[in-house]
């Protein structure tokens, strides 16, 4: 993975009652130490990042749960550095890796342990996002053990353990995968090859084994999960349309599967049930990020509710106003609901803040229809003279 921007720290954080200096002061280093972090990736250096991992808790939690072979574990022990930084790049589409940015959104600490909500832009307005979880060592260090890839939908340690597994897959890895029990020999057997073809990237191979798979084992949560998976991979735009409805059989309400259920339900058109996702998404995250809120205003505006539109963006930008995107979620829903007086004060923004001069041949370029009735306005031809 390679950042190419300097980060945008936005860090919040609150506590309920008095906090002792000591705390604050701790609380206050670990927030600096895990913002370095994140800079360093920005600079496309792995350094702070390498350091930052806590080897031993890490390994413990790849191979504690799984029957790993001890070549394969001992490979993984051996070059611990170069897979974290593999995992990590390889969390990120192959095509965007070159122009992700990594914002710190959010930062709690209690006690000897914490979280880091880590936002990385991608191009187009997508974002992805990384729930570090932390310790602070012996030493007064902040320490990542493990973390949540909201956009993969899987926590770090796990997806690590089953890669390991799938490299040189045995039978007892494989019962420790799978739900389904009890299994028998031919389900072992399949599961295996399943894995080998996964790992070989022989996708053809992959669904031939799913599609000869009983229905028992075809619907065990681990192969419903790779499954998806392979169709996106393999771009199979039919495999993975009914793979999607097989994930949100076994995990509708699993708020570390919503980014995934959120781009299905838009690229539907059920923006109703896209909202609901989001909204589950943000109480998960627990914070008003600013470009989930932004994505949120736009999908209130998709259903006709310019009223909860204006309300989401403004929450965006209240919380986060170096964030661009808000801003003009903000007028988007503005336009939409005729508040003109209220979008000239967000244009205003945009340009003193961000660098634009929008006039009205702009803004009637736009794709989005609502600032043709802005652009018409007669707030808008006032606001606009007043600026020349």
């Amino acid at each position: 993975m390679k950042f190419s921007y300097t980060a945008v720290f936005v860090l919040a954080s609150s506590f309920a009652g008095a906090v002792s200096p000591v705390f604050a002061d701790l609380q206050d280093d670990a927030r600096a130490e895990m913002a370095e972090v994140i800079d360093d990736l920005n600079d496309d250096s792995y350094k702070k990042f390498h350091a930052a991992i806590s080897e031993r808790d890490m390994k413990q939690r790849i191979l504690g749960n799984l029957s790993i072979g001890p070549d394969v574990a001992g490979a993984f022990a051996q070059n611990f550095d170069a897979s974290m930084e593999s995992w990590l790049s390889g969390s990120f589409p192959v095509d965007e890796r070159e122009d992700i940015i990594g914002a710190l959104v959010d930062f709690k600490l209690d006690g000897a342990s914490g979280t880091a909500l880590v936002r990385y832009e991608l191009p187009n307005y997508r974002y992805s996002y990384h729930l570090y979880e932390l310790q602070v060592n012996k030493r007064g260090r902040v320490t990542i053990v493990d973390w949540l890839d909201y956009l993969q939908a899987h926590r770090l340690s796990v997806f690590a353990g089953h890669s390991l597994v799938w490299s040189m897959p045995n039978e007892m890895a494989i019962r420790g995968l799978l739900t389904l029990s009890p299994l028998n020999s031919k389900q072992i057997f399949q599961t295996r090859e399943l894995l080998k073809a996964y790992r070989d990237s022989a996708h053809d191979r992959f669904f031939d084994i799913v599609d000869d798979m009983d229905a028992a084992l075809r619907d065990d949560p681990f192969i419903v999960d790779l499954n998806a998976h392979v169709a996106l991979l393999a771009q199979d735009s039919q495999r993975y349309d009914e793979a999607l409805l097989e994930l949100l059989a076994h995990y509708s309400d699993n708020a570390l599967y919503a980014l995934t259920f959120v781009d299905y339900y838009m690229w539907s058109t059920q923006y109703d049930r896209a909202l609901e996702v989001m909204q589950t998404f943000q109480e998960a995250i627990g914070i008003d990020d600013g470009a989930t809120l932004s994505r949120m205003s736009a999908l209130a505006l998709a259903t006709g509710d310019a009223e909860n539109a204006v309300a989401y963006a403004a929450r965006a930008t209240a919380f986060e106003p170096e964030l661009e995107l808000g801003w003009w979620s903000l007028l988007r829903a503005q336009s939409s609901s005729a508040d003109f007086p209220g979008a000239t004060e967000t244009l205003t923004r945009l340009e003193e803040g961000f660098g634009h001069r929008l006039d009205a041949v702009k803004l009637m370029k736009d794709r989005f229809r609502g600032f043709t009735k802005l652009a018409a306005s007669q707030e808008f031809k006032d606001w606009r003279a007043a600026r020349d």
